[in-house]
């Protein structure tokens, strides 16, 4: 199975401030201090998906990032409609089981034994 279709797995987008960006990956961690997510600029992602995806411009890894909550302006939940995918499935659709190669070598998933 390929990790991407993990039900486990909360896919999100994280607005915050202070500067003012969008992150977009999996919701790793959240506590009272802050979050962990595994992802990347949400225009990157955006960017390489509008551009085709093409095989000499790959797209970056993931990476896990820890957000302060004093930042998090919200998070919202990657959620396709049904004109419009969810990033999570147009990179699935676009890679397939290649997308799990985006994810640092490290990534584990909470709980999980290292």
């Amino acid at each position: 199975m390929n990790l991407f279709d993990d039900p486990n797995l909360v896919f999100a987008v994280v607005y915050l401030n202070g500067p003012r960006e969008k992150y977009w990956g999996i919701l790793y961690r959240n506590t009272s201090v802050g979050i962990w997510l595994t992802g990347t600029d949400l225009s990157t992602v955006q960017d390489w998906l509008d551009r085709g995806g093409p095989a000499d411009d790959p797209l970056p890894l993931l990476t896990t990032t820890f957000f302060p909550m004093h930042r998090v302006e919200k998070i919202a939940l990657d959620e396709g409609t049904r004109s419009v995918a969810s990033i999570r499935d147009a990179l699935m659709a676009r890679l397939g089981n290649a997308v799990a190669e985006l994810l640092p070598g490290s990534f584990h998933l909470p709980g999980e034994v290292q």
